[in-house]
């Protein structure tokens, strides 16, 4: 084994003092989530909300009662009162609010889509299934004063499963979001061997018995995080849909408005993961589970 990566496993003696919870620490000095600033509530935005209310949606997928009332003896309330708002009125990716600026070469289409009827077929069926999920608008057909507009593509790697990916880089969306403004903290599985490593040093009658462990999967972790309406209105995409047999044209281009954290925001991982470290901290001081660790949608702990 490599030393840098080996350096990783090296600890010194064990003493009585626990480990660290990387992410359920970081709670205590993070600052609030952004909430979206005025200037991204554009008149045309408005309006496009106004107008057409049916294209854009606010889903609470927790029991915000019990939320509160868990949340409300943690130490950081800026931060737990964030997280209320931004459940409450919808997530914000720490987005400037100012006008995105596209990277469009000369005489390219904006937003394109993809070239191959392999990328679209798969794109359309996955789109088919979120607007069945209620993550995505119904389909419309005519562009709509206020929306702006993404390119989609899939993300094919060798022994990994196709992943639908939403440009924000080319839309220019990313050039607004500050890498800064969206620190991301996770525990790794060194953190999940240094808590076995003091369970069993602290009662060594465990190593027998060994001690309980658990693990769980979060199923479509950004999904779960409706956006803020002002930027969903900045994050529609246009999908080819494939025509019956016989029909005159091949494709028909429809154009639907994101709801949920999208694959390709670059604030997406920092606020799926702030609030699962929320999570981990009421799994900690509430259901008292000791040291739950948690890395993007996956969690463990060993009691």
């Amino acid at each position: 084994m490599a030393p840098r990566i080996r350096q990783k496993f090296t600890w010194p003696a064990p003493n009585l003092d626990p480990p660290k919870t990387p992410s359920i620490d970081a709670t205590y000095t993070a600052k609030p989530l952004p909430r979206p600033p005025p200037s991204a509530g554009s008149p045309a935005i408005l309006r496009a909300i106004e107008r057409y209310p049916h294209l854009f949606n606010h889903t609470i997928e927790l029991d915000m009662t019990q939320y509160t009332r868990l949340m409300a003896d943690h130490p950081n309330q800026p931060w737990a009162n964030s997280f209320i708002d931004s459940l409450t009125h919808g997530w914000w990716p720490c987005h400037s609010g100012e006008p995105s600026q596209p990277k469009v070469a000369k005489g390219q289409q904006f937003p394109s889509v993809p070239q191959t009827d392999e990328d679209r077929d798969f794109i359309q069926a996955l789109v088919e299934k979120q607007v069945a999920n209620g993550w995505i608008s119904p389909s419309f057909d005519d562009h709509i004063d206020g929306i702006e507009y993404n390119e989609i593509f899939v993300n094919r790697r060798p022994g990994k499963k196709p992943r639908c990916v939403n440009n924000q880089n080319q839309s220019g969306h990313n050039d607004e979001i500050d890498i800064d403004d969206c620190p991301i903290t996770m525990d790794t599985v060194t953190d999940l061997l240094r808590i076995l490593r003091h369970l069993h040093f602290l009662t060594p009658e465990r190593a027998q018995a060994m001690a309980d462990a658990w693990k769980f999967d979060i199923k479509a972790a950004f999904k779960s995080m409706c956006m803020h309406r002002w930027w969903q209105a900045r994050v529609a995409i246009l999908v080819a849909y494939r025509q019956p047999e016989g029909s005159p044209v091949k494709w028909v281009f429809k154009r639907h408005i994101e709801w949920r954290a999208a694959f390709g925001t670059r604030a997406s991982p920092f606020l799926w993961t702030a609030l699962n470290s929320s999570f981990m901290w009421i799994c900690q001081f509430h259901a008292k589970i000791e040291r739950p660790l948690a890395y993007i949608d996956t969690g463990w702990a060993s009691t």
